[in-house]
């Protein structure tokens, strides 16, 4: 009997892993898409997950909501903050922190 519970808890983690590299990689590629769309530049190539919880998907579904923070640049100068919501591997939400769009002067 704890064969069987080692090994659905080594089941349950191997899982979690793999669900939450998927859900990074779709994190990444979102974030690229979006600051390219907005000819942006996605910096370090990478995003950090800063939080993990349960949630519900909109059939009624329990998943795993986990929101990732990666950085971009305006001016190549200046580092900005971006954050995906990703609800397992289903974009949520994707903010840009505000910032000047290309060919606007600088203020003063």
């Amino acid at each position: 009997m704890l064969e069987l519970a080692l090994l659905a808890v080594f089941a349950g983690g191997t899982w979690f892993v793999f669900d939450a590299l998927r859900a990074r990689e779709a994190a990444v590629r979102l974030g690229k898409s979006e600051c390219h769309v907005h000819g942006l530049q996605f910096l370090d190539d990478t995003v950090r997950c800063v939080r993990t919880r349960p949630a519900r998907s909109p059939a009624g579904h329990v998943a795993i909501e986990r929101t990732f923070v990666f950085e971009f640049s305006d001016d190549l100068t200046t580092r900005r903050a971006g954050r995906v919501v990703m609800l397992a591997a289903v974009p949520l939400a994707i903010e840009l922190e505000p910032y000047r769009p290309a060919g606007t002067p600088a203020p003063g």
